[in-house]
């Protein structure tokens, strides 16, 4: 089992780090939308840029690290 979690992990990872890239741009659209108030579109913009960039610094240090 240990052998099968080594080998699939950084599968695993990208998974999970994906489905809180997408947790990330709906709490920060809801977050800028609704509580802040600015515009749809702006609001949009905003949490794809914050979440492409959770995404790739999350990316960068717990999944494709390289030894």
């Amino acid at each position: 089992m240990k052998s099968l979690l080594n080998k699939y992990k950084s599968f695993i990872l990208y998974g999970v780090f994906g489905f809180l890239t997408t947790v990330v741009n709906i709490l920060t659209y809801y977050f800028s939308s609704h509580i802040i108030k600015i515009p749809i579109l702006v609001s949009t913009v905003i949490a794809w840029i914050v979440s492409v960039l959770f995404a790739y610094f999350t990316n960068r240090k717990w999944v494709f690290i390289l030894n």
